[in-house]
């Protein structure tokens, strides 16, 4: 057994600053020196700085200084120059005017005549075709020589025809002419020389729009319209540096004035595929994204450029201009099939540029690599996505970064941040070679190299700092351990005691006197394990430690004195073992406590069992505390939930569900618990699903609970209801006879009045209608009579021939006028029900030739046009004739007169069901406003105003077909818009006639 004095649990002060401020040695200093607390002191600073440096790279990405551009073409340069492009067997070969070809042939420039050669004697090798990479804008001076003259000369070409005056020009276009070539065409930057028109080059889009070009010139220098008739194509000479000086991009489409332009190395490639036009490609910004030759496409930039592949510098390409003049000179079947460019590496008249490859190359050259890198399809692509892809590989890495670099130790930092390079590398040099894409992660490289030097400097800077933190913490932890009313003591991993606090000293029964020892803790706790107790002992601390909480144990002091803990067990992870931190909480007084409580609560149960009524106990938070029998009994479905801890909204809800005649007076309180006044479970009556009535008295307690004692008053309540809803039921039918003898009196006056005003308008229409009958239409009759018979001039000639244009008005105004109160009449009739209906069998479609005949004339005079169908088998109307002829020439006569000239109107009739014709009408006219067909409808309706009508009419046509249509028992409906016409369609039951019934004898 091993006995631990309280010297050797609290040591000496030196001893405890081991214990507890060391961090090599000590146990506390362990557990809060590590890496993770090092890192939560200061990791927050650092993250706030290295977030900083991201947030400065982002602007420097996003607005990419001239350096950035710089350090990109740098890296895109490395790619070519470890991986350059292998120089195909079917190169182009470059007729080079060499130094050694100025001194054979002449300083430049050369006669025409001598290009003319040269130019028939590639094309008698078997070139495909002939590019120059020169501009040709002037005459050449003429020779007062003719061509025979001078077919003497040595070295003149045999091509030049006898007899012809030493034209150059002439005969370099006639050498064009006979072979494939294409000529170059130069921009410049100052004012437009001439009026030439632009050159036809045809281009066809597709894409969002037509594009710019990614240069835009204000000139172009061109070649001789001669030159330009003769040869096959022209392209600019376009070879544009980067701001470094290195070509590694060439425009394929330039804007001139406004006008687009293919390159020359573009233009190679139209005239090689023999194809007539190119196809433009372009993204919905408008920007171009690739180029179609035929069958071919060639991808480019959003700006329209390409990135040449650039292979490897051959003399082998080059063929000195003087030699292809001497044809001996020439390998045979070297210019079979081949494309060859004309150019110069003569100092003075050739360029020199650099490129990714080279620093120093001929633009002949480079044009040369550029029809190849188009022709085999091996150019570089930078996509539209390569900005937004690197970009996000730079943000994902860098939050990466600052997620693991700060929890890593140097070493781990330095190898994760050389990964993610090496992987970035690797990653842009592989797409690279496979696809030939340029992706660019230097500014990721970059970033990557800031976050880590950053995360190793502070990881370094700051570790003398951080461990001063750690000892200072250990200490404050120490003093609050010291200061705890809970025991704890730590253990190694077999249970023996290490360290303890005060409390523990005492809960043990340590004294202050020196040298007073301690049994192990297996010999004074045992913890309750379910149905049995265990030694605190080394086996049952991980399942101790895995529990998470806290256990009861009970602690025997001689086998005399017990008390009950309890306690809690967490493991330490020390550098070399493990311990363990044993909490040790006393709930003697506290079990002592419970028991009583427990015993008074079985008491006051028993005491509220015998009460007769309903009881319950609530607590300030709405709960149940405590209830009887009684109570839960109230209604079936408070037995299913009850229990303590049952909330009162739960319980409403329960009883709100289960009775239909739970009251709605505690809707908005239903949360709330029971208070004097308050709803169906306030104080008062209510009732419940079994009909039971029961009274409920509350009074609050002084905690902010309430009492509730509910008292069955079942016998009373229905006895009551009984006597109440008698009452109601008499007081309700009284009130409802009083009401019912109101409104019949009522009912009974008005319809008196509505009869009776009725009668009298209906008398005085009547009546006033048939004065009007007798007074105007006997005046008229004489008034015609006698305008007719003036007109025929029965009693005499009328000399003058303005009397008879009078007596012609008077005759038309009468009949105009007769012809209106005629309808009125008719309305009038029609109306009242005095119609006197004559109905015969009609024919529909000879009632509407006839309408049409009527207004034959009228149709004629407005040039209109009347289209009418009528289905085969249309049977007859049993219907007034008068009534038909009304409905159609009124609706008729409408549509010719508002119809314009050159207007249509179309006429159909249809069976509609077995009993019903379809009569449709539709014109061109000038329409109707919806909202104005009601006003057209109704007698004497006028849609526009009297001072501003342009039309005659009384508007009683519309109204009078609608009238006859009713009587006959149809419908008339009206459909029109402005501007669009009118469509008029009209039902009417076909009927029969009724049989004749014969009297009985």
């Amino acid at each position: 057994m091993r006995s631990l004095s309280r010297t050797q649990l609290r040591g000496s002060g030196q001893e405890q600053d081991r214990a507890y401020y060391s961090d090599d040695t000590g146990l506390l200093g362990d557990v809060g020196g590590g890496r993770a607390g090092t890192l939560k002191v200061v990791g927050r600073r650092h993250r706030v700085i290295a977030i900083l440096i991201v947030l400065v790279l982002t602007l420097l990405r996003i607005f990419e200084p001239t350096w950035i551009e710089d350090i990109r073409l740098l890296v895109f340069d490395a790619y070519q120059s470890l991986h350059p492009r292998h120089l195909p067997s079917n190169r182009v070969l470059i007729v080079d005017i060499d130094e050694d070809s100025l001194r054979r042939l002449g300083q430049w420039p050369w006669p025409r005549e001598t290009l003319a050669g040269l130019t028939a004697r590639l094309d008698a090798f078997g070139a495909s075709v002939i590019g120059f990479n020169m501009v040709f804008p002037e005459e050449e001076r003429p020779s007062r020589r003719t061509s025979a003259d001078r077919q003497g000369d040595e070295g003149a070409p045999n091509a030049l025809r006898p007899g012809w005056l030493f034209d150059g020009d002439r005969i370099f276009a006639d050498a064009l002419s006979r072979t494939p070539s294409v000529l170059g065409l130069s921009v410049e930057s100052g004012p437009p020389v001439g009026d030439r028109p632009p050159l036809n080059v045809r281009f066809a889009f597709a894409g969002g729009g037509t594009p710019q070009g990614s240069l835009s010139y204000p000139a172009l220098l061109r070649n001789l319209p001669l030159l330009e008739d003769a040869a096959a194509g022209q392209g600019l000479l376009l070879v544009a540096p980067e701001v470094d000086g290195v070509v590694r991009r060439i425009p394929l489409v330039a804007s001139v004035r406004g006008n687009l332009y293919p390159s020359f190395v573009l233009e190679l490639l139209r005239v090689s595929h023999q194809s007539e036009n190119y196809v433009l490609e372009t993204s919905p910004a408008g920007r171009m994204v690739a180029v179609a030759i035929g069958s071919e496409t060639y991808r480019s930039d959003q700006d329209g450029t390409m990135w040449l592949r650039y292979a490897p510098m051959s003399t082998r390409r080059y063929l000195p201009a003087w030699s292809v003049l001497e044809q001996e000179l020439i390998e045979p079947g070297i210019l079979d099939g081949r494309t060859v460019l004309i150019g110069s590496t003569a100092a003075g008249i050739s360029h020199f540029m650099a490129t990714p490859t080279h620093t120093s190359v001929p633009d002949v050259e480079i044009l040369a690599q550029a029809f190849e890198t188009l022709r085999d399809n091996v150019y570089l692509v930078r996509p539209l996505w390569a900005p937004y892809a690197e970009f996000f590989a730079f943000v994902f890495a860098s939050s990466i970064l600052i997620a693991v670099l700060f929890n890593a130790s140097g070493r781990s930092k330095l190898f994760f941040a050389g990964c993610v390079i090496l992987l970035s590398v690797m990653l842009s040099y592989s797409v690279f070679l496979s696809a030939g894409l340029l992706l660019d992660f230097t500014f990721l490289l970059t970033a990557t190299c800031f976050i880590a030097v950053h995360g190793i400097y502070y990881s370094y800077r700051y570790s003398d700092i951080l461990r001063q933190k750690h000892r200072e913490y250990d200490a404050v932890m120490r003093q609050v351990s010291e200061n705890l009313f809970d025991a704890v003591i730590i253990t190694d991993e077999s249970g023996d005691p290490l360290a303890a606090n005060q409390s523990a000293l005492r809960l043990l029964g340590v004294d202050s006197q020196e040298n007073a020892g301690i049994l192990p803790l297996s010999t004074l706790v045992n913890v309750n394990l379910g149905d049995y107790q265990r030694p605190l002992s080394a086996d049952i601390m991980p399942e101790l430690v895995r529990y998470n909480g806290y256990r009861e144990a009970t602690i025997e002091f001689c086998n005399t004195t017990t008390a009950v803990v309890e306690i809690a067990v967490t493991q330490l992870s020390l550098r070399q073992n493990s311990a363990y931190i044993v909490v040790l909480h006393d709930i003697t007084m506290r079990k002592e406590a419970e028991r009583e409580v427990a015993r008074l609560g079985r008491t006051l149960k028993d005491a509220v069992e015998s009460i007769e009524e309903g009881f319950a106990l609530w607590d300030a938070e709405n709960k149940l505390v405590l209830y009887n029998t009684r109570f839960s009994s109230l209604d079936p479905s408070i037995i299913q939930v009850i229990k303590p801890g049952l909330s009162y909204a739960e319980l409403v809800e329960v009883l709100r569900r289960s009775s239909a005649d739970w009251p709605a007076g505690d809707t908005d309180r239903q949360d709330r618990p029971p208070r004097p006044g308050i709803g169906p479970f306030g104080t008062g009556e209510f009732s419940v699903r079994s009909g039971q009535w029961f009274l409920a008295t509350h009074s609050q307690t002084h905690e902010g609970g309430s009492v509730s004692v509910y008292t069955d008053i079942t016998e009373l309540k229905r006895r009551e209801i009984d006597l109440i809803e008698a009452a109601q039921r008499i007081e309700r039918q009284a009130e409802d006879l009083g009401r019912f003898a109101e409104d019949l009196e009522q009912a009974r006056k008005k319809a008196d009045n509505a009869r009776r005003r009725a009668e009298e308008a209906n008398l005085a229409k009547s009546e006033f209608l048939a004065m009007m009958s007798h007074e105007l239409r006997t005046p008229l009759n004489a008034i015609n009579g006698f305008s007719e018979t003036i007109l025929t001039e029965i009693f005499g000639p009328i000399r003058n021939d303005r009397y008879r244009d009078y007596i012609k008005l008077i005759l038309e105004s009468g009949k105009k006028l007769l012809s209106i109160i005629s309808t009125i009449l008719d309305i009038s009739k029609i109306e009242s029900g005095r119609w006197n209906d004559q109905r015969s069998h009609v024919d529909i479609a000879d009632a509407i030739n006839k309408s049409i005949d009527l207004l034959q004339h009228n149709i004629k005079s407005n040039d209109l046009k009347v289209f009418f169908h009528c289905a085969d088998e249309l049977p007859k109307l049993w219907a007034d004739p008068s009534l038909i002829d009304r409905i159609i020439g009124n609706i008729l006569s409408n549509a010719v007169k508002f119809t314009p000239a050159g207007g249509g109107i179309h006429i159909s009739a249809q069976p509609d069901g077995p009993d019903l014709i379809r009569l449709i009408m539709k014109d061109t006219g000038i329409g109707i406003p919806p909202e104005h067909i009601e006003t057209a409808l109704a007698p004497f309706g006028q849609i526009e105003s009297a001072l501003s009508r342009r039309f005659e009419g009384t508007g009683l046509g519309l109204p009078l077909a609608k009238l006859s249509a009713e009587k006959l028992g149809g419908t008339l409906e009206l459909r029109s818009d402005v501007g669009q016409g009118t469509e008029v369609v009209i039902t009417l039951p076909s009927g029969n006639e009724p049989a004749t019934i014969e009297e009985a004898p």
